[in-house]
């Protein structure tokens, strides 16, 4: 065999190993990028806002509410949000009590202790000689300004709150007097002071 054919032999061996390694790389290196793309990314929880110790399955980020489930406190919910039934909720305004009065002038009254939480009230008031509606009044009592005549006077009040609606209405129907001859059987003797029969 001549040196040229042994130089020529020589290269295609060369040739062959490197193609060999070439191969072998290249299916190494897309093995472990097959890898890399099948594995699990394990993302670490996120803290509850506010702390919530017995509430393992809050929603998180948590919503501007507050935590919408597994709440046992009401400190566990925010933004003046209460915990009922394991859900902080936006509690609507109590129902106001309601006190209806007639003065030895004539004028009805009425009025009820502020409500927690309202900032304003809806007033419906209907009678033999008086009936009006207001809306949004921010005062806790109201009159007929002028004398109206005797009988029953019925007032509804609601409490409105800029974030949790209205509450319900409460009535006041009181018969009112402005002498004996108003007043029932039962009740006979008209207390002109306040219109009321006793």
């Amino acid at each position: 065999m001549t040196a040229h054919k042994v130089a020529i032999i020589a290269i295609i061996v060369v040739i062959l190993i490197l193609v060999v390694v070439l191969v072998v790389n290249g299916g190494a290196h897309r093995g472990r990028k097959h890898h890399e793309q099948v594995e699990e990314i394990v993302i670490p929880p996120c803290p509850t806002i506010p702390p919530c110790p017995n509430c393992p399955n809050c929603t998180c980020p948590q919503p501007p509410g507050g935590i919408l489930a597994n709440c046992t406190l009401n400190t566990q919910c925010s933004n003046g949000l209460i915990c009922q039934s394991g859900q902080c909720i936006c509690p609507p305004p109590a129902a106001p009590t309601v006190t209806v009065t007639r003065s030895a002038t004539g004028v009805v009254s009425w009025s009820w202790p502020a409500v927690v939480g309202a900032d304003s009230y809806n007033i419906i008031v209907s009678g033999p000689c008086y009936t009006n509606e207001f809306f949004n009044q921010t005062a806790t009592s109201g009159s007929t300004v002028t004398s109206v005549c005797a009988g029953t006077y019925t007032v509804s009040v609601q409490a409105n709150t800029a974030n949790c609606g209205s509450g319900p209405f409460a009535s006041s129907s009181t018969p009112l007097c402005a002498s004996n001859t108003d007043c029932p059987i039962g009740n006979p003797t008209c207390n002109v002071a306040t219109g009321v029969c006793h």
